[in-house]
C-alpha cells in the first residue's frame, strides 16, 4: 500500500474535522489533497454538524463530486487518489480515497481513519460512483 496512507492511519474521527485532531469523510480527503498533493478543495467545514442532517451531507457530496474538478471514472478505472462515493440508505452521503483499485482510505465511526476493500464486502453494493481531480487526469 502507499506509503504516504500510513501518515493518516488512525486520526479520529470528528464531524466537520478539517486537520490531524479529527476529520469527518470529506474531511480526510480535504486534509489528504492539500498535505500529499498541494491542492486546495472547498472546506465545507461548519456545513455538517450532526447525523441528522444527512441530507445535506449529501447535497454538498452531490455537488462536490458532480462539478468541476471532478471528472467521473468508469468502475475498475480508479487509481490513487480518486474519490469514492457510498450511499449510505438512499442517501449518497460518504466519500473515501482510493489508495489502489478496489481498497480505500476513510472513516466511518469511532475506529478513526482505515484502510478497507470497496470492490467486495459492505461497501460494494453501496458505491455511486468514483470521480478524479481534473488535476489528477
Amino acid at each position: 500500500m502507499t506509503a504516504w496512507s500510513n501518515n493518516y492511519i488512525g486520526i479520529p474521527r470528528v464531524q466537520a474535522g478539517r486537520s490531524r485532531a479529527g476529520v469527518d469523510c470529506y474531511g480526510l480527503l480535504w486534509l489528504v489533497y492539500r498535505e500529499v498533493l498541494g491542492l486546495e478543495l472547498a472546506s465545507y467545514a461548519g456545513e455538517s454538524v450532526d447525523a441528522p442532517e444527512r441530507v445535506e451531507i449529501a447535497r454538498l457530496v452531490e455537488c462536490g463530486r458532480s462539478a468541476s474538478p471532478w471528472r467521473e471514472v468508469s468502475p475498475g478505472a480508479e487509481r490513487e487518489f480518486d474519490m469514492v462515493v457510498f450511499r449510505r440508505g438512499r442517501i449518497a452521503d460518504h466519500v473515501g480515497l482510493v489508495l489502489a483499485p478496489g481498497c480505500m482510505l476513510h472513516v466511518v465511526d469511532e475506529t478513526g481513519v482505515y484502510r478497507e476493500t470497496f470492490s467486495s464486502g459492505r461497501w460494494r453494493g453501496r458505491l455511486v460512483a468514483l470521480h478524479r481531480h481534473e488535476a489528477l487526469a
